[in-house]
């Protein structure tokens, strides 16, 4: 019997807008390889380490990912398909948060972007901080254990992690929506 797993590199941890979408675009069996930056899922690539990557190259609220662009520009690739998910953010907290509390709210940078307009209403005073990935800010608020401090991701990192949605579906454009491509070595 002939094993068809493929290997992919992703940026993002667990649940993840990348796995999500990783997930649903490929049919043959995957392994994922989570790194913490589009930097490192190239650079995987190149070494042969992977099959294949499965990066975000265009959000349609934040528009074109220019780290993903100066890297495709910098690499010799094939595009074997691409993958739109549509994108819905929540903010994510310990249960019993108080909203009126909350002093910090962390996560993509471009999740928080996407969120921009919601943010400056609702949160005008709380401090943004820019992490390496949504779910990844969802962990950090369930390590740190603190109410005061929420993350933006995907009711999927607030199932796996353990967390209640505080705010649902805070993007603004209701049709918020991520294209992600398969990209392998020519």
């Amino acid at each position: 019997m002939q094993n068809n797993t493929i290997t992919v590199a992703i940026q993002g941890d667990r649940a993840s807008f990348h796995e999500i979408a990783a997930m649903r675009y490929y049919k043959q069996p995957v392994t994922l390889v989570y790194c913490q930056s589009f930097e490192e899922t190239f650079s995987k690539l190149a070494s042969g380490e992977v099959d294949k990557i499965f990066v975000a190259v265009s959000n349609s609220n934040h528009g074109e990912i220019h780290e993903v662009k100066m890297l495709l520009d910098n690499n010799d690739l094939t595009t074997e398909g691409e993958y739109l998910l549509p994108i819905e953010q929540h903010i994510i907290g310990l249960p019993l948060t108080d909203l009126s509390k909350v002093r910090k709210i962390i996560s993509h940078p471009v999740a928080l972007s996407q969120c921009s307009e919601y943010l400056a209403k609702r949160f005008a005073d709380v401090e943004l901080e820019n992490y390496h990935d949504t779910s990844a800010a969802v962990a950090l608020v369930k390590q740190q254990s603190d109410s005061s401090l929420v993350a933006v991701g995907s009711e999927r990192a607030a199932d796996i992690h353990g967390l209640v949605i505080l705010c649902r579906a805070i993007q603004d454009d209701l049709n918020n929506a991520t294209l992600f491509k398969s990209l392998s070595k020519k």
